[in-house]
């Protein structure tokens, strides 16, 4: 495979986004549009496709991480720490058994399933589901399921799947209440 694929790029987005905390750049730490935003290589090999190799961050960035130390070293660590959580993923997965809800990672993909899950049961059976309705039961959910669920990281997922490339969508109602919907395209 020589590059990254735009149906690649597509499947990938929401993933990073939900790993590495949203829609920002992986070096600088600002906020990203799609006018900016370039996948990074965190090896620099343009034919390891593969999600653990791969960041979002803003074109100059990239650009930058070519000469720039610092980058690279955090493009290196990155790296690493993406590979050893694909490592305890796969080992978890072909144990059969439940999630690692005691680390940070861990804590974070069960947050993510649970969010996920839930908008797609609520959407699936009603057409929509109240934002705020949403946030709070997914955080009781979080704390019953897994021990533990805090509403800004919550908060963070839900942005990330309503985002301009997610399947949903945050829209309002007739009585101008927030509301998540299922986007049209999708």
């Amino acid at each position: 495979m020589d590059s990254l694929t735009v149906a690649k790029k597509e499947k990938y987005l929401p993933q990073i986004m939900a790993r590495d905390g949203g829609f920002v750049c992986f070096y600088c730490k600002q906020k990203l549009s799609m006018k900016n935003m370039s996948f990074d290589h965190l090896d620099n090999n343009r034919t390891h496709n593969n999600i653990e190799n791969i960041v979002i961050c803003h074109q100059s960035c990239n650009i930058k991480k070519i000469n720039y130390a610092e980058y690279q070293s955090m493009a290196k660590d990155k790296l690493k720490l993406n590979e050893e959580e694909f490592s305890v993923r796969v080992k978890n997965t072909h144990k059969n058994t439940h999630h690692d809800y005691t680390s940070e990672i861990g804590i974070n993909i069960g947050t993510y399933d649970l969010v996920e899950s839930y908008l797609k049961n609520e959407i699936t059976t009603d057409g929509h589901v109240s934002f705020n309705d949403a946030l709070y039961s997914i955080v009781y959910l979080c704390k019953q399921k897994i021990g533990h669920g805090s509403e800004p990281a919550v908060r963070r997922h839900l942005n990330t799947l309503t985002s301009s490339v997610a399947p949903y969508k945050i829209t309002r109602n007739h009585s101008n209440e927030k509301i998540i919907v299922r986007r049209n395209n999708n």
